[in-house]
């Protein structure tokens, strides 16, 4: 399967992906970034360093309302962090950005209804 593909779950579509980049503490890795209707999942290229797939539960996010977007010089990056305090940090391109945003942020709190 190659990295724009994403085996799902029972019940589970998929709501929003494209080209991506994960930070990370040293740089960060390039890949894809999936949004379903019950997790965020980060496919990195084969040519990455450390794990190929990245998953987390839209469940596992700490605060819907903490999704944010930050601003650096040329790149928009989505950020949140998950119960278990790990901040996650994703650039997406720059037009996508704030659909991003949106799309997670509704995915999380439907979870809640």
């Amino acid at each position: 399967m190659g990295f724009k593909n994403l085996d799902l779950n029972a019940n589970e579509y998929i709501l929003m992906s494209g080209a991506a980049n994960k930070m990370q503490l040293f740089g960060s890795k390039g890949g894809w970034l999936f949004l379903t209707n019950q997790r965020i999942v980060f496919k990195a290229h084969a040519f990455n360093f450390g794990s190929k797939i990245d998953e987390y539960c839209l469940s596992d996010i700490q605060n819907p309302a903490s999704i944010r977007s930050t601003s650096y010089m040329v790149s928009n990056n989505i950020s949140f962090a998950t119960k278990s305090g790990e901040y996650l940090s994703f650039v997406v391109t720059r037009k996508d950005t704030d659909e991003w945003i949106y799309q997670i942020t509704q995915a999380v709190n439907s979870l809640n209804k």
